[in-house]
């Protein structure tokens, strides 16, 4: 599980981290199989993966951390809404939100959108922006 330590009362999340979980999911199979007539994900070929991003640990020493990824469908992936972590319980353990890929770089969905706190008159910047 790939963890960044996050000093005791910096609270901003680290993007290295994000890219680096985003980076890894593009390179598992079928992450970026697209059709390219339509421009639309192939049942069975295309593959959408998740990870769950959180914070664990006590208030002296807190770090980010990323949960291994979970397969899913060629639309959809279901992360994990509690994650079990093997160095602190779970009372210690806080999920902050997700990181998935698209593998057409579609745009974010309703359901992304209602998964992560965004900006009402700017849909596409939330904790971390989108790119494609």
């Amino acid at each position: 599980m790939p963890a960044v330590e996050m000093p005791t009362g910096d609270t901003s999340i680290p993007i290295s981290l994000l890219r680096d979980v985003a980076d890894a999911l593009l390179k598992r199979p079928g992450a970026k199989v697209c059709d390219p007539a339509t421009q639309r994900p192939i049942m069975g070929l295309s593959t959408e993966y998740c990870s769950t991003v959180y914070v664990a640990g006590d208030r002296d020493s807190l770090s980010w951390r990323v949960s291994e990824p979970v397969g899913g469908s060629h639309k959809s992936c279901e992360p994990f809404f509690a994650v079990k972590d093997d160095d602190y319980p779970s009372s210690q353990v806080w999920v902050v939100g997700y990181v998935h890929n698209h593998p057409c770089a579609g745009t974010l969905s309703s359901r992304d959108l209602s998964t992560w706190p965004t900006d009402a008159f700017k849909p596409y910047v939330a904790m971390a922006e989108v790119r494609w």
